[in-house]
């Protein structure tokens, strides 16, 4: 299989597993467009306003995946990324070492964009190296990465649907192809 279908054959385990409600569809949608705004952003106005704009994006997105489909995990073994008590555990984590900054007086803002950022981006990193390491195959962190990049693009048809209020059904296109 190449580069191309692993990378759709992870796509396809995640849409299966993880959003077969319509909020979290459209939350998605919303999101993927909103990410692409931070993309240029991050090229032609400042970082304050891409990092303000990833995080709102992120959040939306990863509250559907806990507040709508709720906690999904059992369905998501074949996932090569976060699942949702990884997501959990992580926006925890993001929060503890805020409030402790916060109220210690080592920071004047509990919110501060730029520090949810640059932790979002850590938390990825990190399971990119993962993955890389300690993955089925030393490509996986690759593939995922190129995975989560293209994600925001590849929504946009997916999930467009859900502005007509309809749910995009399940796929298998390459899931047969990698089983046959």
């Amino acid at each position: 299989m190449n580069i191309y279908n692993e990378i759709m054959y992870h796509k396809e385990i995640d849409h299966n597993a993880a959003h077969s409600k319509w909020g979290n569809q459209f939350l998605h949608l919303v999101s993927s467009l909103m990410m692409i705004g931070a993309v240029y952003c991050f090229f032609y106005e400042t970082i304050e306003l891409c990092s303000k704009i990833v995080i709102v994006s992120q959040m939306l997105r990863q509250s559907g995946h806990i507040f709508i489909e709720g906690n999904v995990s059992n369905n998501e073994i074949d996932k090569i990324g976060f699942n949702t008590d990884m997501k959990i555990v992580t926006i925890s984590c993001m929060a503890l070492v805020r409030s402790i900054l916060y109220l210690e007086n080592h920071v004047e803002n509990f919110i501060d964009f730029k520090y949810m950022f640059y932790f979002y981006l850590s938390s990825i990193l990190y399971r990119i190296v993962y993955l890389t390491f300690y993955g089925k195959h030393s490509l996986q962190g690759i593939v995922w990465t190129f995975k989560i990049m293209t994600d925001i693009f590849t929504d946009i048809p997916l999930y467009g649907c859900t502005v007509f209020g309809k749910t995009a059904p399940k796929t298998e296109n390459y899931i047969w192809e990698k089983r046959n």
